[in-house]
């Protein structure tokens, strides 16, 4: 544990509770989280830290989604390339239907632009420099199973 006084987070934290107090607004401590990505194997630590007035500490998650992106403590894509790949999957189900329908292949690929890679583009500048060689071989298995 480390204690607030050894750290700059709590002073930061009374700096926004300070600004927020003269802009009449109110932090929220059950929505405060603590995010730590530390790849240290000797300095590992959990600060303990307080919103000044709260009870509570401030709780440590370890994933979030921030701007449509799911941020993992590990910083790898692993995550959010799941989950963009269960909404694909989930469309891919209405290409099915529209083909079955008689639905012309101009027609389909315009969906599948629409719909379905614009998902899996879904903050790509983000993450795809991080992607595995497995990470890629599930996102172009969507559309292989689309151009099928």
């Amino acid at each position: 544990m480390l204690p607030k006084e050894n750290t700059q987070l709590q002073h930061q934290i009374e700096v926004i509770k300070s600004i927020s107090d003269k802009r009449e607004m109110h932090l929220n401590s059950k929505k405060t989280f603590l995010f730590i990505a530390n790849f240290s194997e000797n300095h590992q630590f959990r600060p303990l830290l307080r919103i000044p007035g709260s009870n509570a500490d401030i709780s440590i998650i370890l994933e979030t989604k921030l701007l449509g992106y799911w941020l993992t403590t590990d910083l790898k894509p692993n995550k959010h390339v799941e989950y963009i790949l269960k909404i694909a999957y989930k469309r891919i189900w209405a290409i099915r239907r529209l083909k079955s329908a008689g639905v012309s292949n101009q027609d389909i690929l315009y969906f599948y632009c629409i719909k379905i890679r614009s998902v899996l583009e879904t903050a790509c500048p983000i993450f795809h420099s991080m992607l595995t060689i497995p990470n890629r071989d599930d996102l172009e298995r969507v559309q292989k199973i689309v151009f099928k």
